[in-house]
């Protein structure tokens, strides 16, 4: 009979600010395997993957060279960035040498708008409510410009994040922010349709210029906002958006459709 192979576990603290570091875990049964990231939800620990008896997630992955890291403490945005970079640069440095990540930052990370159940109300024309709020959010590391997914090694590595923000009577697409770090340069883009896991042929993603604002104020439903971007959108395709109206301090402003209502957010009191 084979033997089984246990994972060899190391804790590594990686600074997060002045005074505080993530704890993350480390399980491998051979280094130079791909990263994997385990993340658990706002009601759960680590716990969940690590059963004493040896049958968990930790101990399968890890018997197929995947290396994987866990995180010990309740994870922030900021949290999570930290320990999707550690993951990619640990992995990368073993296999193939030095890598360089674009990291985002935390005046980047404000494009993104939303924290966690983050609520955005809607108005419609005709004085019906549409309620969103912010069901996930998300990052990746993404090959650099001149690298591809089947390289066998990746110099540059990219780092996207975006929010997802669904209807909560499910009528309306989810609506998305989202921002691609690259080296010396910061993309920000808007989406509609984009779910959780998956693009379909019915979202659409729309870069905005971030250094450029297209009003410097403007007024939407009774409220003034101040560096307003506006995307005007031609009924082509499967695209069902006419306009768009963004800021970086409320996120979206209006969302109207071709053929559909025109939302207009409703005020914070």
């Amino acid at each position: 009979m084979s033997r089984q192979h246990n994972p060899q576990a190391e804790s590594l603290f990686i600074p997060v600010a002045a005074t505080d570091s993530l704890h993350v875990r480390r399980f491998s049964v051979a280094y130079s395997g791909p990263p994997g990231l385990l993340l658990y939800g706002s009601i759960k620990n680590a716990r969940i993957f690590m059963a004493n008896s040896r049958k968990g997630i930790v101990p399968y992955l890890t018997r197929m060279t995947i290396s994987l890291f866990l995180n010990m403490n309740k994870t922030a945005f900021t949290s999570f960035l930290v320990l999707l970079l550690a993951a990619v640069a640990l992995s990368s440095c073993e296999q193939c040498g030095n890598v360089t990540i674009a990291q985002p930052t935390v005046a980047d990370s404000e494009w993104l708008v939303y924290k966690e159940n983050d609520t955005l109300v809607f108005e419609a024309e005709t004085g019906a409510e549409v309620r969103y709020v912010r069901t996930g959010i998300y990052a990746q590391s993404i090959p650099g410009e001149g690298f591809s997914a089947e390289d066998a090694c990746i110099d540059q590595v990219d780092i996207l994040a975006r929010t997802v923000l669904e209807d909560l009577g499910d009528i309306q697409p989810p609506l998305g922010t989202r921002i691609l770090s690259r080296p010396n340069d910061l993309v920000v883009s808007l989406s509609v349709g984009e779910k959780a896991g998956e693009t379909t042929e019915d979202t659409g993603i729309w870069e905005i210029d971030e250094t450029s604002p297209t009003h410097d104020s403007l007024a939407v439903n009774g409220q003034m906002y101040y560096e307003v971007f506006e995307l005007n959108l031609s009924n082509a395709g499967t695209n069902r958006v006419k306009q768009l109206l963004y800021n970086k301090a409320f996120g979206f402003l209006r969302v109207e459709f071709f053929n559909g209502p025109k939302l207009d957010r409703v005020a914070d009191e």
